[in-house]
């Protein structure tokens, strides 16, 4: 008898809403370990972060992905300038990439 007995697994798929939750979650650690100034750097890039999920939640999907392009871009600078890591740049592009997939996928 060839059969194996089945094999279960759980999958789970983190909505927009909370990958933008987690993504700010990760913007407060590197201000918490000095890679980020709590004003102006993190601030500016939390809030693209709400606009993003805010036009998202309004059904302005096209908007709330430019906001995260915006965020994107934002972050860029902020690696070109010596200010992020490249292994916290990837993982906050790495982020936002999820959330674009996940926003144009709803």
């Amino acid at each position: 008898d060839d059969t194996s007995p089945a094999q279960t697994f759980d999958i789970f798929v983190l909505s927009a809403e909370d990958q933008v939750r987690n993504l700010k979650q990760e913007i407060q650690r590197l201000v918490t370990v000095g890679a980020l100034r709590p004003r102006g750097q993190s601030d500016s890039l939390i809030r693209q972060l709400q606009d993003s999920i805010d036009k998202f939640d309004s059904g302005r999907v096209h908007r709330a992905i430019n906001k995260l392009k915006a965020f994107m871009h934002h972050v860029n600078a902020l690696a070109a300038a010596g200010v992020l890591s490249p292994a916290e740049h990837e993982l906050l592009i790495g982020a936002a990439k999820n959330i674009q997939t996940s926003m144009r996928t709803n």
